[in-house]
């Protein structure tokens, strides 16, 4: 995609390692500070990634359903940050959203996703950008232990600089029995134009 992030300078470090292979799969949404794209009262909301055929990133797909029954669901491509490649992968990753019925209307510039937060054995991660505008705590279950989300966010309180204001903000996320079993594994594919999309 010949992205770059350095236009977001930012103390918020990302994670300095991370396996794509180990972080593919299904994610659910346990706390967040909602994006533009995301109801803050949605139910079940998970994400799926799929680890792209050259390696260097995902194809994406997040999914919720509104207070009104209505599912919908946004895809995007993400690439690892380009200067990761050289250093061993790392928690930076640029996301390009495709439009959909729900979201006809997409910007085409790459945000800044960096992993800010990841458990040693992938059971959780934490999601933001540099400017902390936006937070997701995602988990491999649709529920998460409490001493993990307590320490997840004593350290967002703490070095990773998310004020008081802001993490009042977070919204814990409703998963229902209907989603509690995750689907068969997404495979990406790539287009001729190198845009990946997620496929059943």
């Amino acid at each position: 995609m010949g992205l770059s992030w350095s236009t977001w300078a930012s103390t918020l470090e990302p994670v300095e390692n991370i396996s794509l292979e180990r972080f593919a799969g299904r994610w659910y949404q346990v706390a967040a500070l909602p994006a533009w794209f995301q109801s803050p009262d949605a139910r079940d909301v998970v994400a799926t990634y799929a680890l792209a055929a050259d390696g260097v990133g995902f194809a994406m797909r997040n999914e919720e359903t509104r207070a009104d029954g209505t599912h919908v669901s946004i895809d995007a491509r993400a690439e690892l940050d380009p200067a990761c490649r050289d250093d061993g992968a790392c928690g930076r990753l640029l996301v390009v959203f495709s439009p959909s019925r729900a979201f006809p209307s997409v910007s085409a510039k790459p945000a800044p996703y960096w992993v800010i937060q990841l458990a040693d054995d992938y059971r959780y991660a934490v999601v933001s950008e540099p400017r902390r505008r936006f937070l997701w705590v995602l988990s491999r279950t649709p529920t998460l232990a409490d001493a993990d989300y307590t320490r997840i966010v004593a350290l967002l309180s703490g070095s990773q600089g998310f004020t008081p204001e802001m993490l009042a903000g977070l919204v814990r996320t409703h998963h229902t029995a209907a989603i509690a079993t995750p689907p068969p594994p997404a495979k990406a594919t790539a287009s001729v134009k190198g845009e990946y999309r997620v496929r059943a």
